[in-house]
């Protein structure tokens, strides 16, 4: 039979690709989309990300900004990497991610589009940088990774 929805919002971190990728998809009236580059990617930051990422927001079923955000995660297990897991794991600093996350939090202040945040054992860094920019910033966000208590985030 399928499967039912109302409506799905499906996120692109390849930013480069997110043409080929929707025109599958964002012809239903059901699907919108997210574009930005996840953390795991954030070394292929460059130059023209600015302009790529406005690029697709000028789509009108574009309708925020992710994955972005921080992750610290590592397997728990090297040893026993399945290739998956082998394929997505982290490879980009600490550094490097906190500035491609704040690059495309001005975006989403700029173009008055909701988050899609990806945060893996960074929820204090991750609440650090938002805190810095509430004033500027804040529409909504969708936690896509969450791994921390509620009462932290309250605060």
């Amino acid at each position: 039979q399928g499967i039912y929805f109302d409506r799905f919002i499906s996120t692109v971190n390849f930013v480069d690709k997110w043409t080929n990728w929707y025109s599958k998809y964002l012809n239903d009236d059901r699907v919108y989309g997210s574009c930005g580059i996840h953390p795991h990617w954030s070394s292929a930051w460059k130059e023209t990300s600015v302009d790529d990422i406005e690029r697709c927001l000028q789509h009108p079923k574009i309708v925020a900004i992710g994955e972005i955000g921080l992750d610290l995660g590592e397997s728990k297990n090297k040893s026993k990497l399945s290739l998956v897991n082998f394929i997505l794991r982290n490879t980009c600093g600490i550094d490097q991610q906190r500035q491609v996350f704040k690059e495309q939090l001005k975006l989403a202040a700029k173009w008055s589009k909701p988050v899609v945040i990806h945060s893996r054992n960074a929820y204090k860094q991750t609440f650090e940088i938002l805190k810095e920019v509430k004033e500027k910033f804040m529409k909504n966000i969708i936690q896509e990774i969450f791994d921390t208590s509620f009462d932290y985030v309250q605060k």
